[in-house]
């Protein structure tokens, strides 16, 4: 049974989260590849299936808050200082075993 409502999904479609009822389809049926919705008592619209609920969401493509240049450049340091402790090359490696303990110099006796 199809959906009495259905939400427009699509973010560059003008009426992006809205709802509004579906009117279903008479006569043939063809490939159809727009939905009829009312927009008002009055008014039916025709707006593509892919902008609605009534398509498949496509799988989510991971996101980051970094941009593909500071991608990069994190990947460029990384690759430069693997294995490093700082970014300028020194201190102790990561992964390496700490230091010994340094106890006193001896007083000899």
């Amino acid at each position: 049974m199809p959906p009495d409502r259905v939400t427009i999904t699509d973010p560059a479609h003008p009426l992006y989260g809205r709802q509004f009822d579906l009117i279903p389809a008479t006569g043939p049926t063809t490939a159809r590849a727009l939905a009829r919705i009312a927009y008002s008592a009055t008014v039916v619209l025709k707006v593509p299936i892919a902008a609605t609920s009534l398509h498949p969401a496509p799988p989510a493509m991971p996101r980051s808050k970094l941009s593909l240049d500071a991608i990069r450049e994190l990947l460029r340091l990384t690759e430069r200082n693997e294995g490093t402790g700082r970014p300028d090359g020194t201190g102790p490696r990561l992964g390496a075993a700490p230091p010994p303990p340094t106890s006193p110099p001896s007083s000899g006796r």
